[in-house]
């Protein structure tokens, strides 16, 4: 167990350097586009959320398949498919348990909802910063 958690913590670190790095890339954007109101690269807010979505998409898309690839690696998955469609399941907490892992592997697969959790989490919250903070341009 205690070797899953190290594997764990790993994979949490690098999932944060990804997100750290995908969301101070999207607030370089957001702010130019801020500052410069008009003539921005994105002219309006909506298309704005869309792209900031699909972004914030790609993200966890990536974070998904760092652990799916993980648990291929470790062999607690016997094809890259399969361990990359349990991360999806068990990183957005779905579970659907048609792929489940061998005993020795539990903690880790528990670990990634966890991670999961705490990522959408950050997500959500810048999120909630941009809309609120177009609200307050349009006001």
């Amino acid at each position: 167990m205690h070797g899953q958690l190290l594997v764990a913590g790993l994979l949490l670190a690098i999932c944060v350097l990804i997100h750290g790095v995908g969301t101070h890339a999207m607030q370089g954007l957001l702010r130019n586009r801020i500052a410069a109101r008009q003539g921005a690269w994105i002219s309006h807010p909506f298309l704005l959320l869309v792209v900031l979505f699909l972004l914030i998409f790609a993200l966890h898309a990536i974070e998904m398949v760092v652990w799916g690839v993980a648990f291929w690696l470790v062999e607690a998955l016997p094809t890259l498919g399969e361990a990359v469609y349990f991360s999806i399941s068990s990183y957005t907490t779905v579970g659907y348990g048609d792929v489940v892992l061998e005993p020795a592997w539990r903690t880790l697969g528990a670990s990634e909802a966890a991670v999961g959790v705490l990522l959408f989490g950050w997500s959500t919250a810048l999120l909630f910063a941009v809309i609120q903070r177009l609200y307050q341009q349009a006001d």
